[in-house]
């Protein structure tokens, strides 16, 4: 008998827009962490920067690139919900739709220093295990960046070497502004953004 519990990554952002570099970290993730699948939550109303394209556009883009994509689904639980978008919210929703499955928090080295400031971030911590990529070559030192957490919560987060390349999505966006070409977008993302003349 299989008593494996399901594992269930969990990519959130902004996705402004998602690119392929998003798109690679969960397949990384996949394959280092053993997950039958990664959602991309899609934050709908971030509360510590402002989002450029509406909501319901950016979780399109999402559901653009993921076609076709095996074990990787877009996320709307977001975008069902009112007030701001806290990762302890959509940790204790997503707990109800997956009440028996182990659930991992994809991040990258880029947000480590900010875990101990996530809102409730006790219920995050007892409900999610994080993997943080951080990329391979990297000169990386994380203990000052979790002077803010406690022993038990340093023991549930576990680093990995990605091979992810350097893609930001304000660098994209500031390439679709001058109008040059983005070959790090899926190109279904691409052209909807050039239609709606989204950023």
């Amino acid at each position: 008998m299989n008593l494996r519990k399901v594992r269930i990554g969990i990519l959130g952002g902004t996705f402004e827009p998602v690119h392929n570099g998003h798109i690679q970290l969960a397949r990384e993730a996949i394959a280092a962490g053993d997950l039958d699948k990664v959602l991309f939550l899609v934050s709908r109303l971030p509360p510590h920067k402002n989002a450029y394209a509406a909501a319901r556009e950016r979780f399109e883009m999402v559901k653009l690139a993921l076609e076709g994509a095996d074990r990787l689904e877009a996320c709307d639980i977001e975008l069902r919900r009112e007030g701001k978008s806290y990762t302890s919210d959509a940790v204790k929703f997503l707990r109800k739709e997956y009440p028996s499955s182990d659930m991992v928090y994809i991040i990258g080295s880029d947000v480590l220093s900010t875990l101990p400031y996530w809102h409730d971030g006790e219920t995050i911590f007892s409900e999610v295990e994080f993997m943080c990529f951080h990329r391979r070559g990297q000169m990386f030192s994380c203990e000052y960046m979790l002077c803010g957490l406690t022993e038990g919560q340093k023991s549930r987060i576990h680093f990995f070497d990605a091979s992810i390349p350097d893609i930001s999505s304000q660098g994209i966006r500031a390439s679709l502004q001058r109008g040059v070409p983005c070959p790090d977008l899926p190109d279904a993302v691409d052209r909807y953004i050039r239609q709606r003349k989204l950023y």
